[in-house]
């Protein structure tokens, strides 16, 4: 039987009965924050999901553990997605299922397109200037001088016949 079935308890009291209904050892680790996410306070991986560790057996992310919880086994050929987008809440409230192509058109490119912004150089260092940059099909930026050494170093490689 899942959670939710027969539970008739609507806003604020709702969280009461969601923080009662999870073990201890989430409760301990986590805080409220006042937009009503359950923040991971212990490890989290390098894209900010709560990881546990709880006894030899049990590990992985936070937020799968309590789906199980509150919805039962994950639903084939979905993903887990935080509608409030961040990465280290568990609130099963802020959790949906969806499609992979679903959760990438969710997500916050924000913070991607402001870093790519800020990078003013390429890898190799040639600045990213309106004469040496051109957009892909993609929509992505590509270094001129980059693309001219590696169409030369290419044309070396399929001209040489020694």
């Amino acid at each position: 039987k899942r959670f939710w079935e027969g539970v008739d308890v609507q806003g604020d009291a709702l969280s009461l009965v969601i923080v009662d209904k999870l073990p201890f050892w989430l409760v301990s680790c986590m805080d409220v924050s006042p937009d009503g996410c359950f923040l991971w306070t212990r490890c989290v991986d390098n894209k900010g999901y709560g990881q546990y560790n709880h006894g030899k057996a049990e590990r992985g992310r936070v937020h799968v553990a309590v789906w199980e919880i509150f919805y039962g086994p994950r639903t084939p050929g979905l993903v887990r997605d935080h509608i409030c987008k961040r990465p280290s809440c568990f609130n099963p409230r802020h959790l949906q299922e969806v499609t992979n192509g679903e959760n990438i058109r969710r997500g916050d490119f924000s913070r991607r397109q402001a870093r790519a912004a800020k990078t003013i150089h390429c890898p190799q260092g040639h600045l990213y200037s309106v004469e040496n940059t051109f957009i892909t099909r993609a929509g992505t930026r590509r270094c001129r001088e980059c693309s001219r050494w590696r169409r030369r170093d290419w044309g070396m490689r399929t001209n040489y016949h020694g």
